[in-house]
């Protein structure tokens, strides 16, 4: 009798924390999932002079400050998607690089990043990333002179654009299946799907997409792990490269090999 009242009790207590496991992922998933940096530092700050500060208007009214350096005469734009946890005045080496090769950049900040409003969702990083394609396009910059790379979590937001917009190409750095996928994974024990309000599902989008889309990884990657890569390359259906870099881990990709791969593929456009 007392190890069955025993056995009760501890079962009672595994799942009533197990519940309090999964209340707290679910009410605090989105601080989990996104690591806003409100740092901020101006384009010259950094030396980035080729920048400068814009305000875009989002769909659901709120504005957003980010930067735009124009493209070269001929050279196409890139816009920006970067990763979590860091603002955009801390990737100055992935914008050097472009800029250098002659490419036009819309670096887009988030709402709730660096010094704009907002709280972030995946439907509210959709609306933000909606603008600085809108932006262009007030430019006369035409969806075949402008190429969309996301970084990490930007990765899932290029893929969404890329369903909604027809770019010159698409450019995927360190990207996820889905955020639920990666979540998963970690969470093993925790029914992800069920709770999760913001998935990112890039791998159900990845047969609609129609530009070119290469892809890029790290083998060491621990973040998201490379096999991510490779499920969204099998299933994307239009032309397509990955790239795996071996012994790269999720922070160190190159650049500039991105860089020669993009003007490769211009090359044979």
């Amino acid at each position: 009798m007392k190890f069955r009242r025993f056995f009760k009790i501890i079962t009672v207590l595994f799942i009533g924390g197990y519940f309090s496991v999964c209340g707290y992922l679910y009410f605090n998933q989105r601080a989990l999932i996104y690591k806003a940096d409100t740092s901020y530092a101006s384009p010259s700050a950094v030396g980035l002079t080729q920048f400068r500060e814009i305000t875009l208007h989002t769909e659901d009214g709120l504005t957003n400050t980010s930067w735009y350096a124009p493209a070269r005469p001929g050279k196409r734009t890139i816009i920006w998607f970067h990763g979590n946890a860091v603002s955009i005045s801390k990737k100055s080496y992935y914008y050097r690089a472009a800029l250098n090769a002659g490419y036009g950049v819309l670096a887009l900040e988030y709402r709730g990043f660096s010094k704009n409003e907002g709280v972030l969702s995946e439907s509210g990083v959709y609306a933000d990333a909606r603008a600085a394609v809108q932006y262009l396009l007030s430019k006369n910059i035409a969806l075949d002179d402008i190429i969309f790379i996301g970084r990490s979590l930007g990765s899932g937001v290029a893929v969404q654009m890329s369903t909604e917009y027809a770019p010159f190409a698409t450019l995927l750095l360190s990207p996820y299946s889905s955020v639920a996928a990666v979540a998963q994974e970690r969470y093993w024990y925790i029914p992800v799907s069920l709770l999760l309000k913001d998935h990112f599902d890039s791998l159900s989008k990845a047969a609609s997409l129609q530009a070119p889309t290469l892809i890029f990884h790290g083998s060491a990657d621990t973040v998201i792990p490379v096999h991510h890569a490779q499920l969204l390359y099998d299933a994307i259906n239009t032309q397509k490269e990955l790239f795996i870099y071996e012994g790269r881990n999720h922070s160190n990709l190159s650049m500039n090999k991105i860089i020669v791969a993009l003007q490769a593929l211009e090359e044979k456009s």
